[in-house]
């Protein structure tokens, strides 16, 4: 069988889509708070080992925001832990054998007072519709960490509800090592739920510890969007068909 003279380019055509089409998509991405400030980091654990802690800065790109900190050990006979918060890191010990910490991390409407999480402070007023899952990034994790996230809106939508929070348990690849929980916030009744108005969030790492003595240093939080599925082959080929008879109306009249 011959082939009309434009066919190698045609093949060619369907290569390059062919690897455009396998390049990966930009995940779209807001950085909640890298705990850069306040620096040095601020280790405000006293003989109790419980601190409330509040650092006014920007927090998801939102300026005249604070983050409200709030560390507390369960059993602190059973061993001594610390905590610090800024530097780069939200940073905790829990004490080795026996010793059980929780941190809770604050922002927006959802800040902290007195270890007690209320409505409060600036709204941050987020459109999060466009993101599916806060992502917690751990530059070091020695045990299975349990991760909970909260949102709160001032603007429900009809019928819907003020609150709604998710939770994972995350563990190590290595112990000591980097580790990070993807915290979804799609399905589980999230429609009810008005995204595109978050006016505050919390943040708790151990609330619900899954065992005891446990370290770890979390770096980062920030806002994720899943990244697209690849074109359909079906797409893809209707793709490659539009193209081909482009080209082949391009050449006119080439011979046969």
């Amino acid at each position: 069988m011959s082939y009309p003279k434009f066919a190698p380019a045609r093949r060619k055509l369907a290569l390059s889509a062919l690897s455009l089409a396998a390049l990966p998509v930009c995940a779209q991405s807001l950085l909640l708070d890298n705990f850069a400030a306040p620096t040095p980091a601020v280790d405000p654990s006293a003989s109790s080992q419980t601190f409330v802690v509040s650092t006014p800065g920007t927090y998801a790109g939102e300026a005249g925001q604070a983050r409200d900190a709030y560390f507390w050990e369960y059993n602190p006979g059973a061993s001594a832990s610390s905590a610090s918060v800024g530097a780069g890191s939200a940073t905790v010990n829990a004490g080795g054998a026996g010793g059980y910490g929780e941190l809770t991390l604050g922002y927006g409407a959802y800040a902290i007072a007195i270890g007690v999480p209320l409505v409060q402070g600036p709204a941050l007023g987020l459109n999060l519709t466009s993101y599916g899952e806060l992502q917690a990034s751990f530059s070091n994790v020695n045990h299975t960490l349990n991760l909970i996230v909260g949102f709160y809106t001032s603007n429900p939508l009809p019928g819907g509800q003020y609150y709604w929070d998710g939770e994972i348990n995350l563990t190590p690849a290595v112990p000591g090592g980097p580790a990070t929980g993807n915290l979804i916030f799609t399905g589980d009744n999230a429609e009810t739920f008005n995204f595109a108005q978050v006016d505050g969030i919390e943040f708790i790492v151990d609330r619900a510890a899954q065992s005891d003595g446990n370290v770890y240093s979390l770096t980062a939080l920030q806002f994720t969007q899943a990244v697209p599925e690849p074109a359909s082959p079906a797409l893809l080929l209707a793709g490659l068909v539009a193209m081909g008879a482009w080209r082949q109306r391009r050449c006119g009249g080439a011979k046969r």
